[in-house]
């Protein structure tokens, strides 16, 4: 799952990793800032020593006098799970290609390998019209018009959604008959891509089942737990607070299936 995730990587990790890794696997990633050595020659110095096996390759390079720390000569790309992409293409509107307002954050994966141009506007658009579509407008109602909801076959009605997973669809439905946002749902394969990440909604809907608010009665009653206690083990299970305001990636999805649910 492409989690929106930066990995800070120490000078051991990169050891480790240049010992360890396959040759053709540190060329996508090192960057070496020493300009008389190119990444080829590196990784000629790395497939030396790992050969030879008497040194270690940080202090093989420190005898080869590049240099005496090894984040000197190499900078490890510290991964971080999103790009920032251009929402209207660059080859046909050039003149905002550096508005920050055409920017908006994409995973590596759809802005790398499935992105693709395609028109989500006609040219008989209003103005208006077209700012609906636009994801850093305020005008911007993909959510409200759009809702996640989960179906289930008619017979089946499962004490675990996670465990009847089989039987259980994604859907992605839009409130209007017809709306501006279908076509663009479609262009971009929303539901397809949530349906990936259908143990997300339904491990959520189990919760929703098991910990429902006769439980939390019948624990207050029995109990000596206070409203405070309650409401942190509450946020311990469903982690709503911290969903809302960390802006997670599923966070539409809890908000419909709740709707749905009528929580």
């Amino acid at each position: 799952m492409s989690y929106v995730n930066i990995f800070e990587t120490k000078e051991e990790d990169v050891i480790y990793l240049l010992n360890k890794a396959p040759i053709e696997e540190l060329e996508k990633v090192l960057k070496v800032n020493e300009p008389n050595i190119t990444k080829r020659q590196l990784t000629g110095f790395i497939n030396r020593i790992r050969k030879n096996k008497k040194n270690t390759l940080k202090d093989y390079l420190s005898i080869q006098g590049i240099k005496t720390r090894i984040t000197k000569i190499i900078s490890y790309r510290i991964k971080q799970q999103f790009d920032i992409d251009h929402f209207l293409p660059k080859d046909k509107c050039n003149l905002i290609s550096l508005s920050i307002n055409n920017f908006i954050p994409s995973c590596q994966v759809c802005n790398s390998r499935l992105k693709l141009v395609k028109d989500v506007y006609s040219s008989n658009m209003t103005a208006t019209e077209l700012e609906t579509l636009f994801p850093t407008s305020p005008n911007y109602k993909y959510s409200e018009e759009m809702k996640f909801s989960i179906e289930t076959q008619s017979f089946v009605k499962p004490t675990s959604f996670v465990k009847t997973i089989k039987k259980c669809n994604l859907l992605l439905k839009p409130i209007k008959y017809k709306t501006l946002y279908e076509k663009e749902a479609q262009i971009f394969r929303i539901q397809d891509r949530y349906r990936y990440h259908i143990i997300e909604p339904l491990t959520y809907l189990d919760k929703l089942t098991i910990f429902n608010d006769s439980y939390f009665k019948m624990l207050k009653s029995t109990t000596k737990l206070t409203d405070y206690e309650i409401s942190i083990l509450k946020e311990a299970i469903f982690e709503s607070f911290f969903r809302t305001n960390n802006k997670r990636i599923f966070e539409k999805l809890y908000m419909d299936i709740e709707e749905q649910n009528k929580i």
